[in-house]
C-alpha cells in the first residue's frame, strides 16, 4: 500500500474522489493497464481517496508475488507522477462517469446513504444533495487533477508492505521513494 494525505471532508472539492477514479478504479484504470495487463506484476491494484471527517488518505493497493515489490512500488509511484505531468482526457471522462455511477447507487443504498448524509451533517453542517455531490466531479478540470497529484508527491507517500519480503526492503522502498518523489 502506498498512502498519501489528503484534505478532510471540510475541505472536500472531489478532486481525490476524482484522482482515484482516473489513476486505479476498474480494469481499464491506468494503474490495471500498467501494472497487471502490460506487466503481468500484479493480481489486483486499486486505487481509493478514503475521505473522512478528521483525515482523509489517497491509497494505492496491490497485490502481487513478493519478488514484484520493487517494479510494483516503481511503476506505481511513475504513474503518480505522470498524472501530475499529463491527464488524458479519455481517463478523465472514464473516471467522472464512473464516480458519478457510484454516487447514483450509492444514493439508492439506505446504508450508505444515511452514512454520507451523517457524515455532511455533522462535518459541513448540512447535507449535500445527490447532485451536488455529482456536479462537483463534473466542475474538475484535467489542469487541477494534474495540480493535484502534484501536491500529494510533494506531500510525500508512506509505503506500507505486509508478506513475506524478506530483508532489506526497507532500504529499497525509501531508495524507490527517493527516486520517484520530490525531496
Amino acid at each position: 500500500m502506498i498512502g498519501l494525505p489528503i484534505a478532510p471532508l471540510a475541505r472536500d472539492d472531489g478532486l481525490a474522489t476524482l484522482a482515484a477514479a482516473l489513476l486505479g478504479e476498474g480494469m481499464s484504470s491506468p494503474l490495471m493497464e500498467r501494472l497487471r495487463e502490460e506487466r503481468g506484476l500484479v493480481y489486483y491494484a486499486a486505487c481509493s481517496a478514503d475521505v473522512f471527517d478528521v483525515g482523509a488518505q489517497f491509497v494505492i493497493e496491490a497485490s502481487m508475488a513478493p519478488e514484484h515489490l520493487d517494479e510494483v512500488v516503481g511503476e506505481a509511484l511513475r504513474l503518480l507522477a505522470a498524472q501530475a505531468g499529463a491527464i488524458s482526457p479519455t481517463d478523465l471522462e472514464r473516471a467522472r462517469r464512473q464516480v458519478q455511477v457510484r454516487r447514483l447507487r450509492d444514493a439508492e443504498r439506505p446504508d450508505r446513504l444515511l452514512e454520507t448524509a451523517a457524515l455532511d451533517l455533522f462535518v459541513l453542517g448540512r447535507v449535500r444533495p445527490v447532485a451536488e455531490r455529482i456536479a462537483q466531479v463534473e466542475g474538475v478540470s484535467a489542469e487541477a487533477l494534474q495540480a493535484w497529484f502534484a501536491s500529494c508527491l510533494e506531500a510525500g507517500a508512506s509505503i506500507a508492505v505486509t508478506g513475506q519480503v524478506g530483508r532489506g526492503v526497507r532500504e529499497r522502498l525509501r531508495q524507490l521513494r527517493a527516486a520517484h518523489l520530490p525531496a
